[in-house]
């Protein structure tokens, strides 16, 4: 064990005795297992690297596996407990009086803890996560009196069983608030064998989008820079696994088209046989079919065979890099870095060809086959594949030098370690077209995001590609002055960010509580910002203050990659009631209890009162009564004296 790894053990312990029964925590010895700690590209002691709880399908492995992300946070106890919790997804609803109604109107079992806090309890996710599909779990904020009534709670936290949509049915849990014995009560009280959750499947984030006769057009067809995947049917049910299709391809678009709907749109684009999935190139005037496994049976677009097909048919942008043009390939590294693959493949792969498409007009990468030893032994190269960024410091040729890439290869982390050398040179980018008078920066309010058509999440930011900045405020018409001033301070973000990959929309946080919540953000925490990237389904939350200059930090470590963004499982859906009415009714349910607080609080006086007055009373009956001998007493006293 390295002296580090002894320096890191004691907090690594601590680590392990607050996350017990939330999340496992394992060790492994790296000398011992050196197989296992190069399969995740582990060099360095200690690394602590953080696993979700889902499989991704890795398309150029062809198999699913958990991506883990590298920890590069404080490697205090409290730095890494905070950032594993963060990551910890999120299946439980908040649920209020507003839509409760949602929340219980079938018959699927159900958990509800009535908190006395306003986060949601990291206990509770984990529960929720070991019982997806058997039990849908809510937790009901403090402030919530409403349904406490209803369910007739007196304290909380309380935490009860619901087997379907009448609080009357519900089932006390009456041991400890301990994860032992909620395991025990939730199994009691769940399904036996998995089934889906109706309401978190529709709040999954639907990556495929259902296309119309109008927008195969200008939606796709008018689209010159984004590769398509269009799966054309004839109204049946389009397959599962295009979602995960679409899961392991984010940077490529995915759509569906229903051809028994609109007919001569698919003749006149000669889609012939159905169904077909079709991989559009950028500029449209290349495609190609796939119409699933030559000897599938039954289901034959399954995620391996689409996978497969589209990782062939990705643009090859890599060149091809030999003895006679290495020194021509190398030289503008001067300028501008350029990666270069050196292995014993004549041909990239589709995870190389597809790192190298997502760089498009940034970096140019290169692929040396089978280079000379003289090379491998000059670049101190201990083992092929080895991926090698070359690059200047000071722009000129005499300070080029290769970095050696480390990591393992997947996209993820290939981009991960990409991103900071592409990110200056995206910039300029960004700054000419800044210049350019074509695209003028937006003006006027910062879109609202509502349950309203053309004012959804998918509308507003979800379906348009890039990142979203969402901001989290109170609604509330208390809070109109205050919510004004912060969105003027957004707006003069949104001005100084464009151009930008960021999509400006703000939420009434307060009043569509189960959409905040999504981001772990709670009343308490408002106003709030979530950067979300929608189709990867995560995000990272502004901390700090609510100015400009640290609205713009934390965006611009966005897009540098200095932010490390966490997981979120299902976007809850917005309420579909109007905010007016929400903030009506919590109002109402506050005064009722300040009210019913009052009320307690005089009685008590008239009662402390009252008490005081007997006591008084009893006093002055005590002193006649005992008077006399009270007195001589003190003459006695006096006399010993």
């Amino acid at each position: 064990m390295t002296g580090h790894c002894k320096q890191f053990a004691p907090q690594y312990e601590k680590v392990a005795a607050n996350l017990q029964g939330l999340v496992k925590v394992g060790a492994v010895d790296c000398d011992k297992n050196k197989a296992l700690a190069a399969k995740f590209g582990t060099r360095g002691f200690p690394t602590l690297k953080i696993f979700p709880v889902d499989k991704t399908y890795n398309p150029y492995q062809k198999k699913s596996a958990k991506l883990p992300q590298e920890y590069s946070g404080q490697r205090t106890a409290k730095g890494i407990v905070e950032s594993v919790l963060r990551q910890l997804p999120n299946f439980v609803h908040v649920v209020s009086a507003s839509n409760a109604s949602v929340f219980l109107e079938d018959d699927y079992p159900k958990a509800l803890l009535f908190s006395d806090k306003d986060t949601i309890s990291p206990l509770m996710k984990a529960l929720s996560i070991q019982f997806r599909n058997r039990m849908r779990f809510g937790q009901v904020l403090p402030s919530d009196n409403v349904l406490k009534g209803q369910f007739s709670i007196s304290q909380s936290p309380s935490f009860l069983a619901v087997p379907g949509s009448d609080p009357k049915a519900a089932v006390l849990h009456t041991g400890k608030l301990k994860k032992e014995d909620l395991i025990k009560f939730v199994s009691d009280h769940s399904l036996k064998s998995k089934r889906d959750d109706p309401i978190l499947e529709s709040m999954k984030l639907k990556l495929v989008r259902t296309l119309t006769s109008d927008d195969f057009r200008s939606v796709v067809l008018e689209d010159k820079q984004d590769i398509w995947t269009v799966f054309f049917h004839s109204g049946d049910k389009v397959p599962s696994d295009l979602e995960r299709l679409a899961t392991s391809y984010p940077y490529f678009k995915h759509a569906s088209f229903d051809c028994s709907e609109y007919k001569d749109k698919c003749k006149e684009h000669n889609v012939g046989l159905l169904p077909v999935l079709r991989m559009y190139q950028s500029d449209k005037t290349e495609y190609e079919d796939f119409r699933g496994s030559a000897d599938c049976l039954g289901e034959c677009f399954k995620v391996g065979a689409m996978s497969e097909f589209v990782g062939e048919h990705v643009p090859n942008l890599v060149a091809a890099v030999t003895d006679a043009n290495w020194n021509s390939f190398l030289a503008p590294a001067a300028e501008r870095p350029r990666p270069l693959l050196l292995t014993r493949k004549q041909e990239p792969s589709p995870l190389f060809k597809s790192v190298a498409l997502h760089y498009k007009g940034v970096l140019t990468f290169g692929l040396f086959a089978n280079p000379p030893t003289r090379l491998i032994d000059q670049l101190n190269i201990k083992k092929l594949p080895q991926l090698v960024i070359f690059f200047s410091q000071n722009g000129t040729a005499e300070t080029v030098q290769g970095f050696p890439f480390q990591g393992g290869f997947t996209f993820e982390e290939l981009t991960g370690v990409l991103d900071q050398f592409a990110a200056p040179f995206s910039d300029k980018q960004q700054q000419q077209r800044k210049a350019s008078p074509a695209t003028p920066a937006p003006t006027g309010p910062i879109a609202q995001l509502g349950a309203e058509e053309g004012r959804g999440f998918e509308a507003l930011c979800g379906g348009r590609g890039g990142l979203c900045a969402v901001l989290l405020l109170d609604g509330s018409q208390g809070a109109t002055e205050r919510r004004e001033a912060q969105l003027k301070v957004a707006e003069a973000v949104r001005a100084r960010k464009h151009p930008s990959p960021y999509h400006f929309s703000w939420v009434d946080a307060v009043c569509h509580s189960a959409f905040a919540a999504t981001f772990d953000v709670t009343p308490d925490k408002l106003p709030a910002l979530a950067v979300v990237a929608a189709s990867k389904q995560r995000y990272v939350l502004h901390v700090g203050k609510f100015e400009e200059a640290e609205l713009d930090r934390t965006l611009e470590d966005v897009l540098r990659g200095r932010k490390k963004t966490g997981p979120y499982s299902q976007l809850a859906p917005l309420e579909t009631r109007p905010c007016a009415e929400v903030h009506a009714e919590m109002l109402a349910g506050s005064d009722a209890t300040a009210s019913s607080e009052d009320d307690d609080i005089m009685k008590e006086m008239m009662e402390e009162i009252e008490r005081k007055r007997q006591q008084s009373e009893s006093d002055e009956d005590s002193d006649d009564e005992g008077g006399k001998k009270s007195k001589k007493k003190k003459r006695k006293s006096k006399k010993k004296k």
